[in-house]
């Protein structure tokens, strides 16, 4: 139930239709988010087996994972002063968490390439879209 939540952060902020930003007066819930939700899960239900939905979700997840631990390096060089957080035993530790998880990224991306690269796709696909409908957060500012 987070993505619903996720939907209506961004429209709250003007990163997304701000109809998804309306609370339900009864429940005080993102009620059109949650419907959003639902019914993308059901187009993703009926677009292909559970084993290729997985394959499609797992494979831009790990990325993203990938990237957040990434971030730790960014972060401690930009930070000159004492960092508010610690990593135990970095720089080894993300490293090696990095190297497997490039492993399983290059396992999982040849023994399912197209569900793989499909997940990649509609993530690329999501950068275009939102310079086109909302205009690089200008919608935002006003």
């Amino acid at each position: 139930m987070s993505a619903p939540r996720v939907y209506f952060a961004m429209a709250r902020d003007g990163l997304f239709f701000p109809a998804m930003a309306a609370i339900h007066p009864r429940f005080k819930t993102p009620a059109r988010s949650i419907g959003l939700e639902a019914l993308l899960a059901c187009l993703l239900v009926l677009s292909g087996t559970f084993e290729e939905i997985i394959s499609y979700f797992f494979f831009v997840v790990l990325l993203f994972i990938g990237m957040a631990v990434f971030g730790l390096f960014v972060l401690r060089r930009r930070e000159s002063k004492q960092l508010e957080y610690s990593t135990p035993g970095y720089p080894v530790t993300p490293i090696v968490f990095l190297v497997l998880l490039g492993v399983m990224l290059f396992l999982l991306g040849m023994g399912q390439p197209k569900q793989s690269f499909l997940g990649v796709g509609v993530v690329l696909l999501g950068v275009p879209v939102y310079y086109l409908i909302f205009k690089g957060g200008e919608r935002a500012k006003s």
